[in-house]
């Protein structure tokens, strides 16, 4: 296997995340594992960081989610054909998806229809208009994710 996950296998992640933490986390898992970019570390805890604040942590989307929309995908891509830069891609995406609208959502969202670095859409989530976003520009986001190439047939 190579690449990113599928949605199938992001799905089944998810729910044994979920299942995980509700009956095998006592009070922490501390695990690493070696990657072609170095040692990742994972740490699963029933408290907060320190240092950190709930507002850090992003939703796992709720069970039974299936993956991004096809109608919400199809829009997605028109909009970029349109000529939407990538911020005005993103704010369409924030608005369709309403209070659901994540991290989390925004990277499936923007994997699945467009061609585009994993490294580069992870840095572009410290956009200043995300839910918890640092300090990128509009002009910075757009850099890191421009050209928006759509994937398939969308």
């Amino acid at each position: 296997m190579t690449g990113s996950l599928s949605d199938g296998e992001l799905h089944d992640l998810l729910g044994l995340l979920r299942r995980l933490a509700e009956h095998d986390v006592d009070q922490f898992l501390l695990w690493k594992t070696p990657t072609t970019y170095g040692r990742v570390y994972i740490t699963i805890t029933r408290g907060l960081l320190p240092g950190m604040s709930e507002e850090s942590y992003d939703e796992l989307p709720p069970a039974g989610w299936s993956g991004p929309d096809e109608d919400v995908k199809r829009m997605l891509a028109e909009v970029a054909r349109e000529g939407a830069e990538p911020v005005q891609v993103i704010r369409r995406l924030k608005e369709e998806i309403g209070e659901d609208f994540s991290e989390f959502t925004l990277m499936r969202y923007v994997l699945d229809v467009f061609d585009v670095s994993f490294v580069n859409l992870r840095r572009a989530t410290a956009w200043k208009e995300l839910p918890f976003g640092a300090q990128l520009s509009d002009d910075d986001v757009n850099s890191l994710l421009t050209p928006l190439v759509i994937k398939g047939d969308l």
